[in-house]
């Protein structure tokens, strides 16, 4: 276990984490998630957990192929600040692999990391960053947008 899995499992005991959220997007970005609990976090570290890959739009499955596996990334470990403090729940970003570890080709940071590579091999400095996009609501019970404004629309 390396320092960035020792402080997972430090900050699981010492917060008293019961649940972990295994975050992964399919190829068109939606964001997926499962949840385990914390005591199956050094298996989950070591051999990855499986999942029906073909129940995922784009990452790789087929119904007859193999099930994937996730594996957690310990450097996207966070404690999720709107649950409670007591059994805490936590999340952490995952990588998808094959059983036999290999990335999947259908793995959203496996290909971000791909084309970041061949950039930098041609000279380029990548630099990425998150869009966050938000609608203003007239209340929570009702979702209707306050405008029908789009980008760059004249106000």
């Amino acid at each position: 276990m390396d320092n960035t899995t020792r402080y997972v499992a430090k900050q699981i005991e010492e917060r008293d984490i019961r649940f972990l959220r295994l975050w992964f997007s399919d190829l068109c970005g939606n964001l997926k998630s499962f949840a385990v609990v914390a005591s199956d976090i050094e298996d989950a570290f070591e051999e990855g957990i499986g999942f029906d890959g073909s129940s995922v739009q784009g990452v790789g499955a087929t119904k007859n192929g193999p099930d994937l596996l996730v594996v957690p990334d310990a450097n996207t470990f966070q404690v999720l600040p709107w649950r409670p403090q007591d059994n805490a729940v936590a999340r952490m970003f995952c990588n998808i692999v094959t059983p036999d570890g290999a990335p999947s080709p259908g793995d959203s940071r496996y290909v971000l990391r791909t084309v970041m590579d061949k950039a930098r091999s041609m000279g380029f400095v990548p630099v990425v960053g998150t869009e966050v996009e938000y609608f203003y609501f007239a209340n929570a019970q009702t979702p209707e947008p306050l405008d029908n404004g789009n980008y760059f629309d004249i106000t």
